[in-house]
């Protein structure tokens, strides 16, 4: 699937002392603008950490843990069966252990039984056994009526969670939730088991007037795990856990880690944000999704080796299992799109089956939407029709609220922007599809299919090096709201590649500089790979094997740019969207793709070549000129159709569409200055209208030719001097000189006669010229008002050239921006 690449600029940011520009940029990229913000972004420390009695209800929470621990109280965790639940519950029972000495109960709910959340059997269970303190960790913000029902029959009930409060809490005792509407927490992006550490700091303090105790920090483990594997975002106090607890970890004296670690096969290696998310913490997931997530908590909470050893033994298994069974519902799905679904028609994936784990259809869902890039939904259906799914969305889509505009056919649904579960009886599954890809129709185009990757920096091949490596470490660890930095490098020359991998799928490569890059995936592609130079899109990795160590580049993407079907990449900014294909020598065919996407379309041309062949290509009903407003009413009429259009020609575009086109603007040709391209600009709208370069170098060298038979430089002028010179005063006919100097178009020559009108050297009678030449006087051609805006003109032509052909398409934005504010001020 090919892959639209942006390369995005909010802002410049001023230079900070230490910092190159380019790791100030990637720190802005990543919203950071203040010194104060980047300092604590790459330095902030444990100690940074907010003071947790700023979360409301903190201080409740802690007096009836005092008193519940005091007077020796029953108290149980409800915890839930993901990892962010399974690590907030082990760190409450370790902490308490470790700190108070005291032994708590807890409580997983089973996935399939039971469902997420606290539920009303459970409570009514623990009533029953006595309880007298419930303290939920991940879960309990929406269970107001186990809440109500359990505080009613003396169950003092503590919510800690993290997801978003209605206006109207549950009526528990005391509700920690950084997402209450009254809350005033600086930072509410906290994962589960980060609320349920910022309770453990409270009692901290409590106990012994600091923040962070040896015990505490120890915990770290859990804190970082849970908060990697549930996909907040990396910055503020989760990027400070994470940053430390990633140093803890590789020397965890938690037992059960230490063999899941051992079993998984990370022993011995320095751990990251992705061992984590795609090794550790699958393997807790799996025992969730199979069974029952306990025997993950007991792994987390033990110190029998033997025991430990054992549980992280069987999570391997059971991930196995959730593998296989993951790979064989995938391949189904597969069929079923292939049997059930007209991709050209919906814009939706929607699949139900009978056996479907409900379990392990979110991960297919995920692997299915990298596969094809649109909306999908599974759903797992029971022996008595009831359907329970999992669903999730691409860019441009919030879900939620899509699943909202069909839930009249729903039992049940919640989430949010990009992912969601629902419920749904059989009969209604085919009525919904239907709707929910008629609304999907409404909203989104046929662009909106196709996937985005973010670009961070262009760079050049020299760039590349140890030092600029070492900088990029100061932005670890990486996740979402800190992803790994991608960058681009632009026409390089693949020098080798060759196969490797078991199947041979995937390359490895070597540019003409020497340097390395693996590229996963792209096996099937290696000869296209070779034939060309070829635009990289990649991370920076340092490839450490057998005690040698060398940079690498792990390939994401790669395209031509000369090449019309492969997507350009676009620099966005405040101001403009501009898509770059500069170079595509076939524009025939990239104005066919960009048929498919947008009805209509504005091409800049500077000559009738381009215009004449893709009229006669493309058909009259779909080329157009806009020197007649004829022509351009029929444009107008057209349901599809592209206007070319010439500088001169601007004036008419305005005064026929005084709001601006909405549709895209094609640079077909290269202008001659930066005020004519600031000119053309301003016919697109810059909310509606993205702008496309497809000039190269082929037009500056016919801009050249173009001003070249124009203007007249110094020798055209001092030949044609001497060559009236010889007539003396006799005179010459304007024909005469036309006939004679040949060389250069008539509008060369009109503009050489007005130079020396403006210096009084020729003098016209009638059709005759006459020169009137002062004996010993040197022709000084900077007299002249004429002479000098042609010099003005090449002069500008080839500044503009510089940034309107370089590689750093932002230094061309920077300054159309400032050639507008310049215009707008005169």
């Amino acid at each position: 699937m090919k892959n639209k690449w942006y390369i995005k600029r909010k802002k410049k940011i001023k230079n900070i002392d230490g910092l190159s520009p380019f790791l100030l940029q990637l720190l802005l990229n990543r919203g950071l603008t203040e010194e104060k913000s980047i300092q604590a972004f790459l330095y902030g420390d444990i100690k940074d950490l907010e003071d947790p009695f700023l979360l409301q209800d903190m201080a409740k929470a802690v007096e009836r843990i005092d008193q519940a621990v005091k007077n020796g109280e029953k108290i149980l965790i409800y915890g839930d069966y993901d990892v962010d639940g399974i690590t907030a519950t082990a760190l409450l029972y370790r902490y308490f252990k470790e700190a108070y000495n005291y032994h708590l109960d807890y409580y997983i709910p089973r996935r399939k039984e039971e469902g997420y959340g606290l539920n009303q059997a459970a409570v009514e269970g623990f009533v029953q056994e006595g309880y007298d303190l419930l303290i939920t960790v991940d879960c309990g913000i929406s269970a107001h009526e186990e809440v109500k029902y359990g505080m009613s029959q003396g169950l003092d009930i503590i919510i800690t969670d993290h997801h978003q409060a209605s206006r109207e809490l549950p009526p528990a005792l005391a509700v920690i939730d950084p997402y209450r509407e009254d809350d005033e927490y600086p930072f509410k992006l906290l994962a589960g088991v980060g609320v349920a550490f910022k309770l453990c700091q409270a009692l901290e303090y409590n106990r012994s007037q600091s923040y962070i105790s040896e015990h505490l920090l120890n915990l770290l483990d859990l804190v970082v795990l849970g908060t990697v594997a549930d996909i907040v975002p990396l910055t503020g106090e989760n990027r400070i856990i994470v940053k430390k607890g990633l140093q803890l970890m590789e020397e965890t004296g938690n037992t059960g880690l230490q063999k899941l670690i051992q079993v998984t096969g990370l022993k011995g290696r320095k751990l990251n944000t992705g061992n984590l998310a795609f090794i550790l913490a699958p393997h807790l997931n799996a025992a969730g999704r199979m069974d029952s997530a306990e025997k993950c908590v007991e792994l987390l909470i033990t110190e029998d080796e033997v025991l430990a050893e054992v549980i992280a033994l069987e999570l391997r298994v059971a991930n196995r299992e959730r593998q296989e069974l993951e790979e064989k519902i995938l391949q189904e799905a597969r069929e079923k799109i292939a049997a059930e679904i007209n991709l050209e028609r919906e814009k939706a994936i929607i699949l139900a089956a009978e056996g479907w784990h409900p379990g392990v259809i979110g991960i297919v869902a995920s692997r299915l939407v990298e596969s094809y890039y649109r909306p999908v939904i599974l759903i797992a259906l029971d022996e008595e029709g009831k359907g329970r799914a999992s669903c999730r969305s691409i860019r441009n889509l919030n879900l939620y609220e899509a699943l909202r505009e069909c839930s009249v056919y729903l039992e049940a649904f919640g989430g949010h922007e990009m992912a969601a579960g629902l419920t749904i009886k059989k009969e209604n599954i085919e009525r919904f599809k239907e709707e929910f890809n008629r609304h999907l129709d409404d909203i989104l185009e046929k662009e909106d299919l196709i996937p985005e990757l973010a670009l961070d920096l262009i760079l050049e091949e020299e760039t590349i090096n140890q030092a600029f490596y070492e900088e990029l470490v100061l932005l670890e660890p990486h996740g979402v709201g800190n992803p790994r930095p991608n960058f681009m490098l632009g026409n390089v020359k693949v020098e080798k590649a060759f196969p490797v991998g078991k199947n041979g799928e995937h390359l490895k490569f070597t540019l003409e500089n020497g340097l390395n890059g693996i590229a996963f995936g792209f096996g099937d592609r290696i000869n296209d790979f070779l034939r060309t130079p070829v635009d990289l899109l990649f991370s920076l990795d340092l490839n450490q094997w057998n005690g040698r160590s060398e940079l690498q580049l792990n390939l994401k993407d790669w395209k031509v740019r000369g090449e019309a079907e492969d997507f350009p990449v676009v620099f966005r900014t405040e101001d403009y969207r501009i898509a770059d294909k500069r170079g595509c020598a076939d524009f025939i065919a990239y104005f066919r793709n960009l048929l498919d996407f947008r009805d209509k379309f504005l091409v800049y041309v500077n000559n009738s070549k381009y215009y004449q062949e893709s009229l006669k290509i493309l058909g009259k009903d779909r080329v157009f000129m806009a020197g007649r407003q004829a022509e351009y009413d029929e444009f107008q009429k057209a349901e599809k159709g592209i206007l070319f259009f010439t500088y001169r020609m601007l004036d008419k575009l305005t005064g026929w569409q005084e709001d601006g086109f909405e549709c895209d603007l094609i640079f077909l040709s290269l202008p001659f200055s930066l005020q004519e391209m600031r000119r053309v600009l301003d016919l697109a709208r810059p909310d509606s209208s993205k702008i496309h370069l497809l000039y190269s170098e082929r037009d500056l060298v016919l801009n050249r030719r173009l001003l070249e038979a124009r203007i007249p430089d110094d020798n055209y002028l001092r030949d044609l001097y001497r060559f009236m010179l010889k007539y003396g005063d006799r005179g010459l006919d304007y024909e005469e000189i036309r006939k004679e100097t040949g060389a250069g178009g008539e509008e060369k020559l009109i503009n050489s006669l007005t130079i020396f009108e403006e210096l009084n050297i020729i003098n016209r009678a009638g059709n005759r010229i006459l020169l009137l030449p002062e004996p010993g006087k040197k022709l000084d051609l900077s007299a002249s008002i004429s002479y000098n805006n042609n010099v003005k003109i090449v002069d500008d032509f080839n500044c503009f050239v510089t940034f309107a052909l370089g590689r750093a398409l932002f230094v061309l934005i920077d300054k159309l921006k400032s050639c507008k504010e310049d215009m707008e001020w005169t």
